[in-house]
């Protein structure tokens, strides 16, 4: 859980500093979404973002596994909202 937070806020800053240089919209549910990060995401997450191959053994474990998001309708049925992910969009 303390992962995500530091996911979360690590995409937040990295969403202010975009949307002042490069004039672009802040994707609050992108954000949000660190916040409810599957193992899959939180490794991929960190492993675009620190130049070191500490995370390559766990991403190859990883990297097979369905990429998740969560759905973004509050009365979702779906265990914690998850959903599988397709060419960057739910579905």
């Amino acid at each position: 859980e303390d992962v995500a937070v530091i996911a979360y806020f690590a995409r937040f800053f990295e969403q202010y500093i975009e949307s002042f240089e490069e004039r672009k919209p802040m994707s609050a549910a992108k954000t949000y979404e660190l916040l409810f990060l599957d193992h899959r995401t939180i490794v991929s997450f960190f492993k675009n973002r620190i130049e070191c191959t500490c995370l390559n053994e766990e991403y190859e474990k990883v990297k097979g596994m369905p990429k998740m998001g969560i759905c973004s309708n509050v009365n979702c049925k779906l265990p914690k909202r998850r959903v599988e992910r397709s060419k960057g969009k739910l579905h």
